[in-house]
C-alpha cells in the first residue's frame, strides 16, 4: 500500500481524520465517529459542533488541494459484509447517519 501524507492539517486532527484505505473523513468528535461525505463537512461542523465557516474553511482548502479524493456521500461508502471489519474509526458502519452526507 502507498503511504501518503495526511491530509488534515495539523490543527484539525483532533476534529477529523482521513481513512486511507476506506477514503472516509472520519469525524472524532461525534458519538462513535461518524463518516463525513466530502460535499457536506462544511454543514456537518457547522450544525453538529458550531463551527463557523472562518474556522473550517482552511480544513476544506488543504483537503481540496491536498491531492486525495475523500468520498464525497455516503452513496459512495463500500458496504461491509457482517462480521468484517469497517473503517477504523467508525464502530458500526451500519448506522452512519445519511444526513450527513
Amino acid at each position: 500500500m502507498v503511504t501518503t501524507v495526511d491530509p488534515i492539517p495539523i490543527e484539525y486532527r483532533s476534529l477529523i481524520r482521513y481513512n486511507q484505505e476506506w477514503q472516509a473523513l472520519i469525524c472524532l468528535k461525534c458519538d462513535g465517529h461518524a463518516a463525513v461525505g466530502r460535499a457536506t463537512l462544511g454543514r456537518h461542523l457547522h450544525d453538529a459542533h458550531g463551527l463557523s465557516a472562518k474556522d473550517y474553511k482552511p480544513l476544506i482548502k488543504a483537503l481540496d488541494t491536498s491531492g486525495v479524493s475523500p468520498l464525497p456521500s455516503l452513496d459512495d461508502f463500500p458496504n461491509t459484509m457482517l462480521g468484517s471489519d469497517c473503517c477504523q474509526g467508525v464502530q458500526d458502519a451500519w448506522t452512519l447517519d445519511a444526513t450527513e452526507f
